[in-house]
């Protein structure tokens, strides 16, 4: 009979592997790293494969897969779409925007149809552009209001026939 366990509980996952040439078992650091917490499947493996080989020593392989940082959009909300379609988008572009908020469109399809939209968007660009639009916006109309009040002010030239004589 046979009393000695297999080194992999799970047998779809082998989760340590032996390297009897340099006499090293070899897992990933993440493996090495799951094998401390005893309730995880990869302590009780590696001390399996320890017991089987007690001369081995571990040897942990850096991942070499990059994980990239996915760009997340905080901060984007139905306010901020609607203020940067105003100022960078079509006619066509804003009555789209338009149709599906007014029409009651989920939040997160209307977000993944902007984002296809404008392709290079980015939050915090988007947010001085509106800040920046708007101020150039308010002095252009404090300029105008500037200018009608002064054209009210200035006394109008009325002619007045000349008095004949009495």
């Amino acid at each position: 009979m046979n009393t000695q366990k297999n080194f992999a509980m799970n047998t779809s996952a082998t989760y340590f592997t032996f390297n009897h040439i340099n006499k090293t078992i070899v897992g990933t650091e993440f493996n090495f790293k799951m094998s401390g917490n005893p309730n995880k499947p990869q302590y009780e493996a590696l001390m399996n494969a320890m017991a089987m080989h007690p001369n081995y020593t571990l040897a942990p392989i850096a991942s070499t897969k990059k994980v990239e940082k996915k760009q997340t959009y905080a901060g984007l909300t139905l306010p901020l779409m609607s203020d940067y379609i105003r100022i960078a988008g079509t006619e066509q572009v804003k009555a789209e925007f338009n149709h599906m908020v007014e029409g009651k469109t989920a939040y997160p399809t209307i977000k993944s149809w902007f984002l296809d939209e404008f392709k290079h968007f980015n939050v915090n660009q988007a947010k001085a552009q509106i800040a920046k639009h708007d101020l150039t916006a308010r002095k252009a109309a404090v300029r105008t209001a500037v200018k009608v009040k002064t054209a009210k002010a200035t006394p109008a030239v009325v002619e007045m026939p000349i008095a004949s004589n009495f």
